[in-house]
């Protein structure tokens, strides 16, 4: 049988070949149906809690987040201390919109927080938080969007909405009562909010943040559970379009997770673990769990206690040594240190002792505190 011959010229098979690459071409020329041409931006913000920051691989990436839970279990002062540490960084323009649909923030929260919010739009600028009090879906939506397209100074935004539960369309809450308002439903307005910026905002340098009620999981007929990642309302869309997915916990009272001034349950409360785990990741801590310490009525944004959470961490990376109840710092930490004008203790007795040697020797706390952030970044 005789052998098909190939007739194409070397101009046709080259015609051939960029055929695909043209139609790239024209395809990608409109650029309001394809995010080719804009710049990935990619940065990370630290939570504040180091403990958290290890984990989450050195922080929050630009994404967008959900996080869940019970009432007074540290949603919204983990969002304030995310929005804090997103606006310190001088070196860039930002701002944050805090879009608040249920309550207004109380002026103890504000002092915490160390926010500056503004609630008059004359006074928002770069470093500052405007809270936006709505719970008009729509009014966030064209906000974000009119925010992030006329944006001729390269502002990177954080915002956050608080909650996601609450927020409706508007033709949903002028129905009259009676009346079905399943269109104004969380799952609806969520899945119509990742497909306009799921992509959108993370790839511009935007930080988004959505707090979410924490909802019980009822079985259907015979004990047929519900599968879902999160105990939360938003359907499939929010689990799929985030990219992380943290649900706090309460503490419960636990010896293990209360801080006391003395004897437990018999003094006075200091503080607590805010246990956070994983229901989504990006890099495969679904699943896991952190707690980090919070300190009460600590002010401006300052509420983990960072210094505990030094010490544990240098006793895990192995820059304290412990050896029953004492405490030491390994040979090469002490001559580092000396190196810096630092003289180090060199025994402490009790992890107490240790905490207290952290809080009250600032340069010695922040030297570590800045060895251990470099081993997280």
């Amino acid at each position: 049988m005789a052998k098909h011959k190939n007739t194409d010229t070397d101009t046709e098979k080259a015609e051939k070949q960029d055929r695909p690459q043209e139609i790239l071409r024209e395809q990608l020329k409109d650029k309001t149906s394809n995010f080719n041409h804009l710049p990935l931006v990619s940065y990370y913000t630290s939570t504040g809690s180091l403990k958290l920051d290890l984990e989450m691989g050195g922080g929050i990436k630009n994404s967008i987040i959900r996080i869940s839970g019970e009432s007074e279990t540290g949603k919204t002062s983990f969002s304030f201390k995310v929005i804090k540490n997103f606006l310190e960084d001088k070196n860039k323009k930002r701002r944050s919109i805090y879009f608040l649909s249920d309550r207004d923030l109380s002026k103890e929260m504000e002092e915490r927080s160390g926010i500056k919010f503004i609630t008059n739009y004359e006074d928002f600028a770069n470093g500052t938080c405007f809270i936006y009090m709505t719970n008009v879906y729509e009014s966030v939506c064209n906000t974000i969007r009119k925010l992030i397209n006329d944006n001729p100074d390269g502002i990177e935004y954080i915002f956050v909405l608080d909650c996601i539960d609450n927020f409706s369309p508007k033709a949903a809450l002028e129905v009259d009562f009676g009346e079905s308002t399943q269109k104004g439903g969380t799952s609806a307005i969520s899945a119509h909010f990742f497909r306009c910026f799921g992509e959108l905002l993370p790839r511009l340098g935007h930080t988004t943040i959505f707090i979410s009620q924490f909802r019980d999981i009822f079985s259907m007929g015979k004990g047929k559970q519900i599968h879902k990642q999160m105990s939360t309302s938003g359907g499939r869309a929010t689990e799929h379009g985030v990219s992380w997915a943290l649900e706090f916990q309460p503490a419960l009272n636990s010896q293990e997770d209360m801080y006391w001034e003395g004897e437990p349950y018999k003094s006075k409360k200091l503080g607590h673990n805010c246990i956070v785990v994983f229901k989504k990741s990006t890099n495969e801590k679904t699943g896991n769990n952190v707690r980090y310490p919070i300190i009460y009525r600590a002010t401006n944004g300052n509420s983990i206690w960072v210094e505990k959470e030094c010490v544990d961490l240098a006793l895990a990376f192995s820059l304290i040594k412990r050896k029953g109840p004492w405490f030491s710092f390994d040979d090469s930490i002490i001559e580092e240190a000396k190196k810096a004008n630092l003289e180090l203790k060199t025994q402490i007795q009790g992890i107490d002792a240790v905490y207290t040697y952290f809080e009250t020797e600032k340069p010695v706390f922040e030297w570590f505190l800045n060895k251990i952030k470099t081993v997280i970044s």
